[in-house]
């Protein structure tokens, strides 16, 4: 329990936790689609392309970010929290970049590029409310309301992702399930 209350006692370990919960929770309720082969699906491949570019490019925003926080932390209160964040954010955001070839092969790296493209994002707007909370706390609103708004973005999006991928079925997903199961007992 100490473990889980470490890694739950932190912003960063929110958002790396909250990350994998929306991976783990969309790879069981549609893998018959995310465990498909991507093949030659064109449009996968240049949505992959688009997060690729994307991520290196707010990546490099992320980076200097740290930068100017690093060089200025003697005169910033508290910058740590600020700091943990925007690592895992741009760790978020590397690997989205990294992970392009692998899209290629299964849908579900195609979706965790997308996962953590987007959680990426959302910490490095957490990581700038922190920043803002330690400098300058009655702007802070603004960045706060600026995150709720990409949460709620975010949010939105995976209720989208549910609804499209319940047309799938309960059959299919339960009949999937049991191949899987089949084939590992194999």
């Amino acid at each position: 329990m100490e473990i889980l209350s470490a890694i739950l006692g932190t912003w960063s370990g929110r958002l790396i936790t909250l990350c994998l919960f929306e991976m783990l929770f969309f790879l069981f309720y549609s893998p018959q689609y995310f465990l498909s082969i991507v093949g030659r699906d064109k449009d996968a491949k240049e949505l992959s392309g688009k997060y690729r570019s994307s991520a290196l490019s707010i990546a490099g925003l992320v980076f200097a970010g740290i930068t100017f926080v690093l060089a200025n932390a003697d005169d910033i209160p508290n910058v740590e929290p600020a700091l943990e964040v925007l690592y895992v954010s741009v760790g978020f955001l590397i690997f989205s970049f990294l992970i392009e070839g692998l899209t290629n092969h299964r849908y579900i790296w195609l979706m965790c590029q997308e996962i953590v493209l987007e959680y990426g994002v959302i910490g490095l707007l957490l990581g700038l409310w922190l920043l803002s909370e330690s400098v300058a706390p009655s702007s802070a609103r603004v960045s706060l309301a600026v995150l709720v708004i990409a949460c709620l973005l975010r949010a939105r999006e995976v209720v989208g992702e549910i609804e499209a991928y319940s047309n799938l079925g309960e059959k299919s997903r339960r009949q999937f399930l049991w191949d899987f199961i089949k084939r590992v007992e194999k």
